[in-house]
């Protein structure tokens, strides 16, 4: 049995979440290691993950054309089929 689209937007927010907090102590520890190595992760894969999930982020530029929470919002306002 398929799962009703409000199942899959809470779970795939607590998902959301746990990238969020997974990131955030990603970021800690590259804050830790300190120097060069640190920054271009934070420039690269960390910038990456933060505009793969939202809009709420501290890049300038396009982002992604389709976020974690656009899909969100869209299951949201979809009808089950």
């Amino acid at each position: 049995m398929m799962k009703k689209h409000e199942e899959i937007v809470a779970e795939l927010e607590e998902l959301k979440a746990q990238i969020r907090e997974a990131l955030d102590q990603a970021k800690q520890h590259l804050r830790d290691a300190g120097g060069m190595i640190g920054e271009r992760a934070r420039r690269t894969w960390i910038a990456h993950i933060e505009m793969a999930l939202d809009h709420d982020h501290e890049w300038m530029g396009g982002g992604c054309d389709t976020t974690m929470q656009d899909t969100l919002e869209e299951l949201a306002n979809a009808e089950d089929d």
